[in-house]
């Protein structure tokens, strides 16, 4: 991915503070959100120039998630202008109607159409595919169940992934309204985002678009890094919320930003914040770079930024005392998507895996031995 330069990030970042934390996007459903960010341009940064995005890189794409996260605001951002945008931009090429992918992209980047996306499926072990792609290729017919479908309930269309009788995995494009499609009333996720199951019963209404192995490890790279910006906002949000209820709240007189050791589990709240934040601008840098190192440095910074947000809002919760256990304070829902942010693509343990296998580097593209020259003692000071 193309990437903007310092001053232009830090021009966009201001844009989207901006609309965060002083428009009425919180009071707004999550398809008039996705509205918003359509028209602010946000909706396009994955999509390459050559297909009508902006390809602004990833850096940008946290800055989106990142203040997404600490106002806590739904929208199908994650979902349909990240992971739906890379896969249906790149995949373009591997299908027989590249028209059609171009006109939906187009309306992706208007904020008109939602894609839901079974990323659990799409981006973990292909023995957890439970759907399985019939019929000919003329006329392919689509059967089984989706578990885990992120903005099912909104979307005008559904990214699957789909076993073939050879038993290779295709990505399916399907259309919500479809005939044989069925989504579930009820959303699955504890954090009260769209999450719902999909079933397929002799859905024809399918456009395969083969299995375009780069644009999956693209998403990939891409969903974990904006995972990863959004728990740095919800970080910073629990961050703030706490020390200023610390400031106001008292006890034996004082107020409990008094008590050293209090101060000393924010500054451990702190300091997860700002390591995530190093971390996460590293990943995005290397990534946008076109390193080979990408994928190694976005595992390292999604396993620790998902230990680091659990960490905080579960100390966060502690802080307020039972308060922070009710619904009518917000540090309870920042905590549950907290704790989905860790669980997704398999949770940290996954993310582990996938780092152990991934080539050993060395750090400052040097392997040669650091050559150090020992400072002699001075006899006079022995």
């Amino acid at each position: 991915m193309s990437g903007l330069d310092e001053s232009e990030l830090r021009a966009f970042e201001e844009s989207v503070s901006t609309f965060v934390t002083k428009g009425d996007a919180g009071k707004s459903s999550p398809r008039e959100i996705w509205q918003s960010v359509a028209d602010l341009g946000w909706s396009s940064l994955a999509i390459s120039e050559a297909s009508g995005g902006l390809e602004s890189g990833t850096s940008a794409i946290a800055i989106v998630a990142r203040n997404l996260g600490e106002a806590l605001l739904e929208t199908p951002f994650i979902s349909t202008g990240v992971v739906a945008s890379i896969v249906l931009d790149q995949a373009q090429g591997s299908v027989k109607d590249p028209e059609h992918i171009a006109a939906l992209l187009e309306k992706v980047t208007t904020g008109d159409v939602v894609v839901g996306v079974a990323v659990e499926e799409l981006f973990g072990d292909p023995a957890f595919v439970q759907l399985e792609l019939g019929g000919s290729a003329e006329k392919p017919v689509l059967d089984g169940r989706s578990a885990f479908v992120i903005d099912a309930g909104i979307a005008d269309h559904l990214l699957v992934p789909a076993k073939q009788a050879d038993g290779t995995i295709a990505i399916c494009l399907v259309s919500s309204d479809a005939d044989g499609v069925t989504i579930d009333p009820a959303s699955s996720s504890i954090d009260g985002r769209d999450v719902r199951a999909v079933t397929f019963e002799g859905c024809r209404d399918v456009r395969c678009l083969g299995a375009p192995c780069a644009a999956i490890e693209n998403a990939g790279i891409a969903l974990r890094l904006a995972l990863s910006a959004e728990a740095i906002g919800i970080m910073a949000a629990l961050n703030k919320m706490t020390g200023e209820y610390l400031k106001v709240r008292r006890q034996f007189g004082v107020p409990l930003a008094r008590f050293q050791v209090l101060q000393h589990r924010l500054v451990d709240m702190a300091l997860d914040e700002q390591q995530s934040i190093a971390l996460v601008e590293r990943a995005c840098n290397v990534v946008d770079a076109g390193s080979d190192d990408a994928m190694r440095m976005v595992l390292i910074s999604r396993s620790f930024t998902a230990k680091a947000v659990r960490r905080v809002a579960e100390d966060s919760v502690q802080l307020h005392g039972g308060v922070g256990m009710t619904d009518e304070l917000a540090i309870g829902h920042y905590l549950k998507r907290a704790l989905v942010i860790g669980a997704m693509l398999g949770g940290i343990d996954e993310d582990l895996r996938l780092l152990s296998e991934q080539p050993q580097r060395p750090w400052f593209g040097d392997t040669a031995p650091l050559e150090r020259t020992l400072v002699q003692p001075n006899p006079a000071t022995v």
